[in-house]
């Protein structure tokens, strides 16, 4: 179901007041962190959120947690005192495009998660359509919307950060359900045809972020651009220097390589396709997943790639057949050492070396049970 357009409509608008209020009552000098996800809804989600906070005239901290083997977050921040006692500083933490298995060392923080992913925490506000009574029949919309939705609620309208967040409503699947938050009729199609013109430049951006874990353009060159240069106008973003489209040819080469050799070894059951990353792969991650998609359209994919320092795998999910978020809760039955989530047709968690067989097994011997469709 798609929502009749309503130029004045806002969804969930008393959550979105609610937060409005809370960041209008913060003090100068208050300590605030952005966390939020490192990818094409995360980003630019994060850099929409923290204009609003400039806007109020609050000064912030930001950072990029959850695509870096160092920081997975979901689960192992329970075990990481040094990181908990870090974040125990901020006195106010926004959560955007991700959240936290656990936030109860952070009982003297105000927390709020806007988010379209399972939340499995307890905060004090929590935006998000899955857990919204008005909205989750409806189809989910992606982070971006949802800061956008906010700025607009504050401020008014802005065409540049509109079509930004629209960007990411595409890159994350999710353009349909985001149209409500961002103000756009699904008639328009300008924004459908015409509007996704920075859609290949903001695609190569996060591109590069999260395969090269890049200090030359890496999170922070993607979110200067969005957030400073679109004061501007668009050609900030689409105009990139020749440098980048050298470092990003020489990763497609490289990459072309080694998935010719992981290709090889991709082990099919039923309809799924099982990959096995080493770590030294990982860079790669992304670009087999959208290659496999397109090799195996309609199959399901698991991608384990190793993660050396916690003794474990990572777990990268995508399915169009299967509710990946069940799955996930089910293998945290069965399996201690599984945490993660995402949303339904695409999905990570983390496994312990020591349960990873069984859980591989699992979830060939009970995947039928997860069908979404015929």
């Amino acid at each position: 179901m798609v929502e009749e357009y309503n130029k004045d409509y806002i969804p969930m608008r008393e959550k979105f007041e609610e937060l409005a209020k809370v960041l209008k009552n913060i003090k100068k000098g208050e300590k605030i962190l952005i966390i939020g996800d490192n990818d094409g809804d995360g980003i630019p989600a994060s850099a929409i959120f923290a204009k609003i906070l400039v806007k109020l005239g609050l000064e912030y901290k930001k950072d990029f947690f959850t695509l870096f083997p160092e920081h997975d977050f979901r689960g192992l921040i329970k075990e990481d005192k040094e990181k908990q006692k870090e974040l125990q500083q901020y006195k106010y933490i926004f959560l955007i495009d991700f959240s936290l298995d656990d936030c109860s060392f952070l009982s003297n923080s105000y927390i709020c998660v806007l988010d379209h992913h399972k939340v499995d925490t307890k905060v004090n506000l929590v935006i998000n359509p899955m857990y919204d009574d008005e909205m989750k029949t409806k189809q989910n919309c992606c982070s971006a919307a949802l800061t956008y939705c906010l700025y607009r609620l504050m401020f008014g309208e802005d065409l540049i950060l509109q079509k930004i967040a629209f960007v990411a409503s595409m890159y994350d699947w999710f353009p349909i359900g985001s149209l409500p938050y961002l103000n756009i009729s699904k008639e328009d199609t300008e924004y459908f045809v015409n509007g996704g013109y920075i859609n290949p430049a903001n695609y190569e951006l996060v591109f590069i972020t999260y395969q090269l874990y890049d200090d030359e353009f890496g999170t922070q060159f993607v979110f200067d651009r969005l957030f400073y240069d679109t004061d501007k106008d668009l050609k900030s973003i689409v105009i990139l220097p020749q440098a980048f489209w050298d470092k990003l040819n020489a990763f497609n080469k490289r990459a072309n390589k080694v998935l010719i050799k992981i290709f090889e070894e991709i082990e099919q059951v039923k309809d799924l396709n099982l990959v096995y990353l080493k770590e030294k792969d990982r860079p790669y991650k992304n670009t087999l997943n959208i290659r496999i998609r397109s090799v195996y359209p309609g199959k399901s994919s698991f991608i384990f790639f190793q993660n050396k320092k916690e003794k474990g795998y990572n777990v990268s999910c995508r399915s169009q057949k299967y509710d990946l978020v069940k799955l996930i809760d089910f293998l945290k039955t069965k399996c201690k050492s599984v945490f993660g989530g995402g949303h339904s047709v695409a999905a990570g968690f983390f496994v312990k070396k020591k349960e990873f067989v069984l859980c591989k097994k699992l979830i060939v011997d009970n995947i039928e049970k997860f069908k979404t469709t015929k």
